[in-house]
């Protein structure tokens, strides 16, 4: 039998684990499940459905490129239960559309996973989704309907994170997605907004846009180079947030 769910096998280096067939649909009960181990570097093909009433996953160095079928909210009816979804250091290419289906969502984190290109538009349709972390996204260039656009309208829009304004999002950390040249559109219901490192970024248009944010308690634009922020480039009415507003760029 193996040990806690995890199988070892004489032809696979001793520091590799591979997840077992089964291991986690026999988890009824399970509410909370994290997985942090970087040694599991594959998954069955087949793998089982995630656990009835599971609310908070978290997995770090997952070792696909992208969620298995199994995962996908729609296809699996218990992933709607899901309050928080967490992948870290891997190498997701992306998210399914599914996840707009996601319905009990509030919080979702994708750190560090530089293969992530674009991200559907879905998940700002999601109603209670509060929390959107996306940092550390170095290849992150748009979200989109179309997994794989190419028109000449889509082609002026690289580079450009288009945000639904009636999105409910209140947290969006964007820090470290050096692609991102715009926000477009920024929902008002945002009260913290992070993009430091953001290197691309046009930051005079943004701070126009933000100008309408009447929820804004914080803001940070830490180390954004390609423009220097002085004292009179801020609107008038973020100065009540001055002191919430970081602005370094040394």
């Amino acid at each position: 039998m193996p040990k806690n769910g995890f199988n070892s096998n004489n032809d696979i280096k001793e520091d590799t684990l591979i997840l077992c067939r089964g291991m986690l649909g026999k988890m009824n009960k399970l509410r909370f499940l994290e997985i942090n181990d970087g040694r599991i570097t594959r998954l069955p093909q087949d793998i089982d459905y995630l656990p009835n009433g599971l609310r908070w996953l978290e997995w770090w160095h997952y070792p696909a490129q992208c969620l298995p079928e199994s995962f996908q909210p729609g296809i699996q009816e218990n992933i709607t239960a899901l309050n928080e979804l967490v992948l870290a250091s891997t190498p997701i290419k992306c998210l399914p559309w599914s996840m707009g289906n996601a319905s009990r969502l509030q919080k979702l984190q994708l750190l560090k996973c530089k293969n992530v290109v674009t991200l559907p538009n879905s998940l700002f349709r999601l109603p209670y989704l509060e929390e959107l972390n996306l940092g550390g996204l170095e290849g992150l260039r748009y979200f989109t309907d179309d997994p794989q656009p190419s028109s000449p309208q889509w082609k002026r829009k690289m580079n450009q994170l288009i945000i639904s304004e009636t999105s409910g999002v209140q947290c969006l950390l964007l820090s470290g997605c050096i692609m991102v040249e715009a926000l477009p559109h920024i929902p008002s219901s945002i009260k913290i907004l992070k993009m430091d490192h953001c290197v691309s970024l046009t930051i005079p248009s943004l701070l126009k846009l933000l100008e309408k944010c009447k929820n804004l308690q914080y803001l940070s634009l830490e180390r954004c180079y390609q423009y220097l922020v002085n004292q009179y480039d801020i609107p008038v009415s973020l100065f009540p947030l001055w002191d919430w507003v970081i602005l370094f760029h040394s």
